[in-house]
């Protein structure tokens, strides 16, 4: 979805995650990552950066990875047990989604598009890779400006708006 809104209706979305590892008993935690891209024309989509596969979209799409206990090994402990706190791997997060926005509208330097962030708890480091843009014939040169005039639909299609568009 987010794909779309960034292609097809040409709005840049810019896109952050966390994931934090523990030891197999979930008793230590051994390294977190937080990573920020921002996607729109002329730059890779998520997709192209790894952030989700077409058959993975298609699993969640159809409910099949519906499942409460996203947090590794929380069924093994009460949540009230678990104290798990991610307030300052967020924080940090959303300064650096701040910062891909600043570069995209203020472009330092004539720099807008800073690639792809992934920040490592462990060893105190980012990696950055600037992304190009597939040539080859993807979702994105597919759908680029099409706006609702897009033929890729999402979740089916919305009756009273395909009603307004005379479809």
């Amino acid at each position: 979805m987010l794909n779309v809104i960034a292609y097809a209706h040409l709005i840049p979305v810019i896109d952050g995650g966390i994931k934090v590892s523990t030891n197999p008993n979930n008793t230590k935690m051994k390294g977190a990552d937080w990573k920020v891209q921002t996607v729109g024309p002329g730059r890779p989509c998520l997709e192209q950066w790894g952030q989700y596969t077409v058959a993975m979209a298609t699993l969640e799409r159809n409910g099949l990875l519906d499942d409460p206990d996203y947090i590794n090994g929380m069924e093994d402990r009460a949540i009230v047990e678990a104290k798990e706190n991610v307030f300052a791997f967020s924080s940090h997060l959303a300064s650096m989604e701040v910062l891909q926005l600043i570069s995209l509208v203020i472009a330092p330097s004539g720099i807008s598009n800073v690639g792809q962030q992934t920040y490592h708890v462990k060893n105190g480091t980012m990696d950055v890779i600037r992304g190009n843009p597939f040539t080859e014939r993807s979702f994105t040169q597919m759908q680029t400006a099409k706006g609702d005039k897009t033929d890729f639909v999402i979740y089916g299609t919305h009756k009273i708006a395909a009603e307004m568009r005379g479809q």
